[in-house]
């Protein structure tokens, strides 16, 4: 009896591992970016993009297929270096221009340069809330800069009124709310300047000049099937309560053409780090004139009282740049403001 009642159980031992088997999923199905998810940041994705998130553009673990690509690239990897040389340039171009946009100083930390495989491409450029492509003269495609979420709507806060105190409790409510078509193309000539400025750092035989193409849902990253792989980057920093991130994607062919001359020895860069001096804000001030007053006299002021100065209206009123002589002037008023107009320098 006991040998008749052990063979079904041995019989159900034996079918048990084909039913563990088909319940398993093969390696290349249980994990890595492209699995489950499909095109565009599905449950399997490496990034978990189109969840979008204050995250933003789509970043996570690396993929099975990102380390394969970073250890079969050994050529390209030499390079970013070099890359990561230029987007230190960069990041300081980035940190004046938010400042001014932002009102307020920022300070960006940069992401080491990455190498990510296309599938990861597709996942992260749609999940970011506003994007351009990147379109330089001598290369062609060169690849993609983006917005997340907490950086586009602050910066849209800002472009329709909101006052620049209201940053310092800023946050998002819903990191999954997207930008109406008006409000993209309020941010699309931000993000050109963006690329203009990556540009700038870059060599100038490989860029030529530079057009950025604002990017509309439903993005489609390359249609053509002709990507292979890019170096992703992000700048971040904070904004109130939220994080801030612009990022970029470079097609490895741009890498192909770096070289490993400094960009701070190039110059393009000496150009480039001329002209934002010279957009550096500095004290002017134009003195009308002055006068001695008793104190007592002082203490008893009031409303439609007169002081005399010591010039007249004749003469010419001295501006002072940063406390130093400069220009001499003349006082006007016009629209309801009062000014003054150059009348010559001082050597």
């Amino acid at each position: 009896d006991s040998s008749a009642a052990g063979a079904p159980t041995g019989e159900t031992a034996a079918a048990s591992p084909p039913a563990a088997a088909e319940a398993s999923p093969p390696p290349s199905e249980a994990g890595g970016g492209e699995a489950a998810g499909g095109g565009e940041g599905g449950a399997g994705g490496a990034g978990g993009a189109s969840a979008g998130g204050d995250g933003g553009d789509g970043e996570g673990s690396e993929s099975s297929d990102d380390f394969a690509l970073m250890s079969s690239e050994r050529g390209l990897r030499k390079k970013l270096p070099s890359l990561q040389r230029r987007l230190n340039v960069f990041t300081e171009k980035l940190r004046i221009l938010f400042s001014k946009a932002l009102r307020a100083p920022v300070s960006i930390e940069l992401t080491p340069p990455r190498i990510v495989s296309a599938t990861k491409i597709t996942q992260m450029v749609p999940s970011w809330a506003a994007a351009s492509e990147m379109q330089w003269t001598h290369l062609g495609r060169a690849g993609f800069m983006g917005l997340n979420h907490a950086l586009s709507f602050a910066l849209i806060e800002l472009a329709y009124g909101a006052p620049p105190s209201m940053l310092r409790n800023f946050s998002l409510t819903d990191p999954r709310q997207r930008l109406t078509e008006v409000e993209r193309q309020t941010l699309s000539p931000l993000l050109g300047s963006l690329c203009r400025e990556l540009g700038q750092v870059m060599p100038e035989h490989i860029v030529g000049g530079v057009q950025a193409q604002a990017m509309s849902p439903p993005v489609q990253v390359d249609p053509d099937k002709t990507v292979e792989a890019g170096v992703h980057t992000s700048f971040v920093f904070q904004i109130g309560e939220t994080q801030a991130r612009v990022a970029t994607i470079l097609f490895t062919h741009v890498l192909e053409h770096l070289d490993d001359e400094h960009p701070s020895t190039s110059e393009h860069t000496q150009r480039m780090l001329s002209q934002h001096v010279g957009e550096t804000e500095v004290d002017v001030m134009a003195l009308l004139g002055k006068t001695h007053v008793p104190l007592n006299l002082v203490m008893s002021l009031k409303a439609g009282d007169l002081l005399w100065l010591d010039c007249a209206q004749s003469d010419h009123l001295p501006v002072f740049v940063e406390q130093a002589l400069k220009f001499l002037a003349q006082p006007i008023s016009r629209n309801g403001a009062l000014g003054v107009e150059i009348v010559a320098r001082v050597p």
